[in-house]
């Protein structure tokens, strides 16, 4: 049974909040972003690139595979 607080499924308004004005400010240096990446060096610049590019592409899951897990062939040699 709930005390206090916010009902059960009432959205927290300063979060909502807070969510709008953290996207109109990443809106405004997305914008920035062609003119700040000309202006570094190569390095800064595929170092920053590097570090973006983990936002969009996922990393690669490490698998490991025991020897009782790797198939036998189906003909000897």
């Amino acid at each position: 049974m709930k005390t206090g607080g916010r009902s059960a499924g009432t959205p927290n308004t300063i979060t909502k909040e807070l969510r709008e004005v953290i996207i109109q400010i990443l809106d405004k240096e997305y914008q920035k972003l062609p003119e700040l990446l000309e202006s570094m060096s190569p390095r800064s610049r595929a170092e920053l690139i590097v570090k973006l590019t983990s936002f969009v592409v996922p990393r690669p899951l490490e698998v490991s595979i025991s020897e009782d897990q790797i198939e036998q062939p189906l003909f000897g040699e």
